[in-house]
């Protein structure tokens, strides 16, 4: 897991690596990047981000993908949302869930949009 930020008042980059040796023997090396951002400026937000998704992510969950919403530019990856599915003939689904994916788009008849992808806790 690598985790980088940057933009603190001397534009320095933050960076952060962490290692979960137990999954790595169970499922293999699986390399993360987490994207540059401005919202990393310190070493210790960087490392407590690195390690919590290393905690999260070192054993899989089952995914939940083309969760389509009304657009919200504020999720961004690996914020907690509730889903509750409430349709006739749904999953019922009810439970709080990982953003893993966002896909934004655009339809003029309907507006602004994104299709998530969620991962079970």
């Amino acid at each position: 897991m690598d985790v980088s930020g940057g933009a603190d008042g001397n534009n320095a980059s933050q960076s952060a690596d962490a290692i979960n040796q137990t999954s790595i023997n169970t499922y293999g090396e699986n390399l993360f990047t987490v994207t540059d951002t401005n919202w990393l400026q310190d070493q210790d937000t960087a490392q407590t981000l690195c390690d919590d998704l290393v905690a999260s992510l070192a054993t899989p969950k089952a995914l939940i993908k083309n969760v389509d919403i009304v657009g919200d530019p504020r999720l961004q990856i690996c914020d907690q949302v509730t889903v509750i599915d409430t349709a006739a003939n749904s999953t019922k689904l009810n439970d709080q869930l990982m953003i893993v994916g966002i896909t934004d788009n655009f339809d003029p008849s309907s507006g602004y949009g994104q299709t998530l992808t969620l991962r079970t806790l």
